[in-house]
Parts: structure tokens; sequence; C-alpha cells
């Protein structure tokens, strides 16, 4: 659901922003209230208090940033092997 939700952001967005469909809401049937909370946790901030447009700031940094020597490596991961996998045509 989430995923149909997101495609529908993406092609209703125009400059950075868009503004709240009923097929939105009706995706995750929820009311346009609980709607606007979920978009506020994604980052996405309401442009005026009277309108329904929302805008996201894909340059947003994350204020927590993960160190590289913080991040354990597994070793015995399947998915490194596939760095190995090679596909003949």
């Amino acid at each position: 659901m989430l995923e149909k939700l997101f495609i529908k952001i993406l092609s209703s967005t125009n400059n950075n922003q868009f503004s709240i469909s009923s097929e939105m809401l009706n995706l995750l049937g929820c009311s346009k209230e609980d709607f606007e909370k979920l978009l506020k946790l994604m980052n996405y901030k309401k442009k005026d208090k009277d309108k329904d447009i929302f805008s996201y700031d894909f340059k947003h940094k994350d204020k927590k940033k993960i160190k590289k020597d913080n991040v354990k490596k597994i070793i015995n991961n399947p998915f490194a092997s596939l760095k190995n996998f090679t596909l003949n045509n």
C-alpha cells in the first residue's frame, strides 16, 4: 500500500509540491488528519495551514550520521556472495 501511495505522490508532484487527493486517503483508509500526521512523520512539510499542499526537501540531511567504523560487517552474509556472481549472455 505504501508503495502505491508513494507512486501516487510522485505522479502528482510538481516542483517538489503535491496536494492531498481522495485517492491517497482511500489507499490507506484513513482520515485527512491522520494522513497529514503520517506525512509529517515522513518529513513532508505543509506549505500553508489553510491549503493541503505538502513539499519534501530531497536535500534533507539526517542529523544522525552513521560512521562506517560503527557499522558491523557481516562476513557470512548470503548477499555478499552475489558480488562474485556474473551473468553470461
